[in-house]
This record gives structure tokens, C-alpha cells and sequence, in this order.
């Protein structure tokens, strides 16, 4: 038979630090996104666009090469690599040729998003005589159009959320920083 042992896990205060840290780190990288959306996002999410149709890129060619380095040292011939390729390399070229009617897009679909939700919520609470609750489903009538109709809104409005969330964990890391220098 086999004993086992008791044992206790201690935490380590040094990986709580580096939880900490990186907390911070990603706050400020938040923070900066958010910025970055909140002053200029129609050209945030084309740089957005750009960088996934690089990595998009980066990836089919590196596909490519291996397709053909596995087919020119062996007879085993790894169609997927190819498809992956092929594939990798059209995604990064739509991403970088398109990247401002991808941003229209997205805005457009949003937009339509909330106006049909808030038009079908509109419906359901007249049918259920309730009007005092129409508020939001008129608001969101509102959102969907104007973020349709109008350009960067919806970005700025996520970029401002994350300045918002950037914040709170600034202001987190630094109580619990002047806390932990009390003790």
C-alpha cells in the first residue's frame, strides 16, 4: 500500500508580484487601445485589419514553404499545408486590400444588430401593453441607426469602455501596491 503524503502549497509572493505586473502591463496596453479607438477609430480598425491580414499572410507563405519543403524531401505530400497556404494567403490579401469596407461592414452589421433587437424588443413590449420599458428598445433603435449611419461611433464607444476598464485596474494595482508597502 501506498501512503500519501499531507502537503501544503504555499504561495509564492514572488508569482503574486508578477501577477500584479503583468495586471498593470495589460491595463496600460488597454488603456492605450482604448485611446487609440476613442481618437481615431475608423483607422484603428483598418490597422486592425492590416495586422490580421500580415499575420494572415505571414502564415500561408509559411505554409507554402512548408508544403513544399515536406514534398521535396519526401513522397508524402501534405495537401493541407498547401490549402493552408492558399488559404492563409487570399485571408491576407482580402484583409489588406479591403480593410475600410471590412470596417464599414463590421459597423453596418452592428448597427443592424441593434436595430433589429431593439425593433423586435419595441414590438414585444407593445404587444404587452408594457411602454414604460420601451426606454431601451428605443435607445437601441437609436444606437443601430446612428451607427449606421454615422462613422466611428460604435468604435469610440468600445474605446471608451476600455479607458473606463484601463482605469479600474490602474487604480487597483496602485491601492493594492500602497497597501502591500504598509504591510
Amino acid at each position: 500500500m501506498r501512503k500519501e503524503k499531507n502537503t501544503i502549497i504555499k504561495p509564492n509572493k514572488n508569482n503574486s508580484k508578477n501577477l500584479e505586473s503583468h495586471k498593470l502591463i495589460y491595463a496600460i496596453i488597454t488603456l492605450i487601445f482604448g485611446i487609440i479607438l476613442t481618437t481615431n477609430s475608423s483607422k484603428a480598425v483598418i490597422i486592425i485589419c492590416y495586422i490580421i491580414g500580415a499575420f494572415s499572410l505571414a502564415v500561408g507563405i509559411f505554409n507554402l514553404i512548408k508544403y513544399y519543403q515536406i514534398k521535396r524531401t519526401t513522397e508524402y505530400i501534405d495537401n493541407n499545408k498547401l490549402l493552408l497556404g492558399l488559404f492563409g494567403i487570399i485571408i491576407g490579401i482580402i484583409f489588406v486590400l479591403l480593410s475600410s469596407a471590412i470596417e464599414s461592414f463590421l459597423r453596418f452589421v452592428i448597427g443592424f444588430i441593434l436595430l433589429i433587437k431593439g425593433l423586435s424588443k419595441s414590438i414585444d413590449y407593445i404587444n404587452k401593453k408594457c411602454y414604460e420599458a420601451l426606454i431601451i428598445p428605443i435607445l437601441c433603435i437609436a444606437m443601430g441607426l446612428y451607427t449606421i449611419l454615422a462613422e466611428n461611433v460604435l468604435f469610440m464607444f468600445i474605446g471608451i469602455i476600455l479607458i473606463i476598464i484601463a482605469l479600474q485596474d490602474i487604480m487597483h494595482y496602485l491601492i493594492i501596491s500602497s497597501v502591500k508597502n504598509k504591510k
